[in-house]
């Protein structure tokens, strides 16, 4: 098994861009280009998680849900189980509008992560994705677990506070933070 900081070592600015330009053509939905970049991303680096995550990533945009969740569970086996290849994951899911299942997803991994500081960047993405759904008040109350794990990182105070500025005032949570409840 790699450990992850041999893992993290195994990049090169090479290695990054064949990876943008693999993300780049899988916005344009050239999913064979995106896959043969990021391929050739894997073949100079074979167990970087990064190439192998947008391998996986580009197969699960081109519908081989089955082949990408194969490379992601690599990914992540490589770095020792670390979040980050299934967050991606989440994240895949959620362009495809399997919205509950990536907010599931992400919610084990909050169950299974023994870090604060990780539990609290996993809240608020959750939280992100949450708001891309317009499902603010749910986004809001993941901002509020981000910030109560991690009180001195105000980035999350910030998230909460621009919810509370921004969302129409028929949110109920807004209601409540100013007394109207």
């Amino acid at each position: 098994m790699v450990s992850m900081l041999a893992t993290a070592q195994q990049t090169s600015p090479a290695m990054i861009a064949l990876i943008k330009k693999s993300c780049e053509n899988a916005v344009k939905k050239n999913y064979i280009l995106a896959l043969s970049y990021a391929d050739e991303a894997l073949k100079d680096f074979p167990t970087s998680i990064y190439a192998i995550d947008q391998r996986a990533d580009v197969l699960y945009q081109m519908g081989k849900e089955v082949e990408a969740i194969a490379e992601f569970k690599r990914a992540a086996s490589l770095c020792n189980e670390c979040s980050t290849p299934y967050l991606i994951l989440a994240h895949a899911k959620d362009r495809h509008g399997l919205h509950e299942e990536a907010y599931r997803d992400i919610g084990n991994l909050i169950n299974k992560t023994p870090s604060d500081e990780m539990a609290a960047y996993l809240y608020y993405e959750r939280g992100e994705l949450k708001m891309h759904q317009a499902n603010y008040d749910e986004a809001y109350i993941d901002y509020c677990k981000a910030h109560d794990l991690k009180p001195e990182y105000m980035f999350y105070l910030g998230r909460m506070i621009l919810h509370e500025i921004h969302i129409p005032n028929d949110s109920a949570l807004v209601k409540k933070a100013f007394g109207q409840i």
